[in-house]
This record gives C-alpha cells, sequence and structure tokens, in this order.
C-alpha cells in the first residue's frame, strides 16, 4: 500500500484493535538505503508499545513478512489500484478505501458512490493523507 511513518502507522494499530473485529495487519519495514523492496518488520520497534500487542492478540494478528497472498482473503483498506480493487471485487470482501495516488480517488469513489460495495473513510489531505484511529475503526 506504500510507506507510513511511525504516527500512522501507531493510529493504524489503534484503529484496528478498537474496531473489535478480527484483523490481520501486514506490516513491513523500511527499505534499505539504495534498495527498492521493503523488508521484514521489526514489529516491536514500529509500534512501540508491549501492551498493545497483548491486548490484540485474541483478535489479531500483525504479520512482519510478505504476506502469502493466494491464501489470504484480498480487501480490507486497499489504496485501490485497479488490480487490488479487481481482486476484492472477485472475493466478495467489503472495502474501505484509502486511496494514495492518481486513478486511486476515482476507482474508490465508484466503490463507494456508484457501486456501494464500500465504506467511505475520511483521509486529512492537509496532514499528508493522514488517518485517524477512530475513522480506521468506523470502516472497520
Amino acid at each position: 500500500m506504500g510507506s507510513f511513518a511511525p504516527p500512522q502507522v501507531l493510529e493504524i494499530a489503534d484503529g484496528l484493535e478498537c474496531s473489535g473485529h478480527r484483523f490481520l495487519f501486514v506490516l513491513r519495514g523500511w527499505p534499505p538505503a539504495g534498495l527498492p523492496y521493503p523488508t521484514d518488520a521489526n514489529v516491536e520497534e514500529l509500534l512501540r508499545r508491549g501492551s498493545w500487542r497483548g491486548r490484540r492478540r485474541e483478535k489479531g494478528l500483525v504479520w512482519s513478512k510478505w504476506a502469502p497472498q493466494r491464501e489470504i482473503p484480498i480487501g480490507g483498506v486497499p489504496h485501490c489500484g485497479w488490480n487490488s480493487t479487481l481482486e476484492s471485487l472477485w472475493h466478495g470482501v467489503p472495502l474501505v478505501p484509502w486511496p494514495l495516488y492518481a486513478e486511486q480517488h476515482l476507482n474508490a469513489l465508484e466503490l463507494v458512490a456508484a457501486m456501494g460495495v464500500a465504506v467511505q473513510m475520511k483521509v486529512d489531505r492537509k496532514r499528508d493523507k493522514f488517518v485517524e484511529a477512530a475513522e480506521l475503526e468506523c470502516g472497520a
């Protein structure tokens, strides 16, 4: 989906936890200098809250490596690129779109307004597309 600053990662973690729903949070580390691909995440370092990991143990899972996409239903909070959108629709998985670039905004609007297969999430464009935990909680 892209790269998020540590404050956004913590908001996502809080939103998932507070939603009360089961979840899979795929969290990768920053790419090493000069390399384009992310590394396996150090979850303890990224979340910086040992208590968060203990509280969510029964509801969710944090996956710190590349996720086996064929074994996990597509959906959840996609960036709304065309491929992820089609995969989610094909599998009938509910969506809470979080568009970041280009045509992703149009795809998200189509999913929410025209097709009615997604729930809109409020994204603060003034804060570099920051989404608060409460907004993720409501979408879930």
